[in-house]
């Protein structure tokens, strides 16, 4: 029996007994139970399987070419959006098998028509080239004449110059031509896309195919780091469309994509991009505790004043419940105590139904919300506002967004 599940990020569903194999639930608790928690039937669960995906998407393979699709709370653009912001893959997890096509076209096109949207965007703001050395014998003279291997060669017409040529055939293009050519031959995309990865192509110059990409010894400066996010875009691409990992053009590499760990690394991302110039926005401050024992802690997010004063500590919390957790209070209160910071944010996708604000001594604590849904930009600035707001250091600081 073909087992297809679809799941929803920590929304639990219930299935009857017969409609999974006890082999297929091992499965699933021995190779899966760190991304779904599965209860086997029993009394307790009026004989059904009870499964609830713990705040990863994506698919993952089955026995029997069975697969499991999670889906995400969050509208499907604004997942592009907030993967735009996000390139150090600690939030993707990949494995082994593969999954069928035909159960992932939102997210696959989705994600290749950004992807074209954006090199569209970048080849019209300008495409990043490099100087290259290169030596050849010209009629005319160009850069330096190289009389050693110019007289080597006296009947040949011409001199040997040595200069440099100005080229975008370096690796960061490279890599998106060989990325859109693959996605256009998958098979994968609507007409609208392929269109979209058309022009994108047309907007690139030619260049030559790369034997091999050195993803982890890629750099970028200060005149290539647009290239840094559509690099991301391509590797999860390209881990499922080069040539030798599999045949057919049915079939991509399973993922699954923490939502937690993006959501925290988008807030950030994107808080410190927008913070204005009187404030500094530190990500994943370690702070030693007093005494010997060399313990430490990291805070998610710390917001300082022009003079370098903490103001505010924040805490991203992507499983938005009716109320806050009591530990996340006490973690949140304990942070700003470390920090002298008279201020404590929990950050949550949503709002929430009992809405948090006390005090713990001098610090003032309150639920704020980056939400997920609509313009994300705008939510961001509303977010900020609030922080800004609500902060009393910073509430005599005015800024315009």
């Amino acid at each position: 029996m073909t087992v297809q599940l679809h799941l929803t990020e920590y929304a639990p569903i219930t299935l009857p007994a017969a409609a999974i194999s006890t082999e297929i639930g091992s499965f699933i608790h021995e190779k899966y139970g760190r991304y779904i928690d599965i209860v086997f039937p029993s009394p307790r669960t009026q004989n059904q399987w009870r499964l609830t995906a713990l705040g990863w998407v994506g698919h993952l393979p089955l026995p029997q070419q069975g697969q499991i699709t999670i889906h995400t709370k969050v509208p499907v653009s604004n997942l592009w959006d907030m993967l735009m912001w996000v390139y150090d893959w600690q939030s993707w997890r990949h494995f082994p098998g593969l999954v069928q096509t035909d159960s992932l076209p939102a997210f696959y096109d989705g994600l290749a028509y950004r992807l074209a949207e954006q090199v569209i965007e970048l080849a019209r703001r300008g495409l990043y080239g490099q100087y290259h050395p290169q030596q050849q014998r010209q009629t005319t003279v160009r850069g330096r004449i190289q009389l050693t291997p110019t007289l080597k060669k006296p009947a040949d017409i011409g001199l040997v110059c040595r200069y440099d040529q100005y080229t975008r055939d370096n690796l960061h293009n490279q890599i998106l031509n060989l990325t859109l050519a693959h996605i256009g031959r998958s098979g994968w995309c609507t007409a609208a896309t392929q269109q979209q990865i058309n022009r994108a192509r047309r907007a690139l110059p030619h260049t030559t195919t790369p034997a091999e990409i050195p993803w982890q010894t890629l750099t970028y400066t200060r005149l290539n780091e647009p290239y840094r996010p559509l690099h991301t875009l391509c590797k999860f691409f390209l881990d499922g469309l080069l040539p030798g990992q599999h045949s057919g053009t049915d079939t991509a590499i399973p993922f699954l994509i923490n939502m937690s760990r993006l959501f925290e690394q988008f807030v950030a991302a994107w808080l410190a991009a927008h913070t204005p110039e009187q404030y500094r926005l530190k990500s994943q401050e370690r702070v030693y505790l007093d005494g010997n024992s060399g313990r430490q802690i990291a805070i998610d997010l710390v917001l300082y004043n022009q003079v370098g004063q903490s103001i505010a500590v924040l805490d991203t919390k992507y499983k938005a419940p009716d109320r806050p957790d009591m530990a996340d209070i006490y973690q949140i209160t304990f942070y700003a105590h470390q920090q002298n910071s008279t201020a404590a944010y929990l950050i949550y996708p949503t709002a929430l139904q009992v809405p948090l604000n006390g005090r713990n001594r001098d610090v003032r604590y309150q639920n704020l919300t980056f939400s997920l849904h609509g313009d994300l930009n705008q939510n961001g600035k509303e977010l900020l506002l609030n922080i800004i707001r609500h902060t009393p250091q910073g509430s005599r600081v005015g800024f315009g967004m």
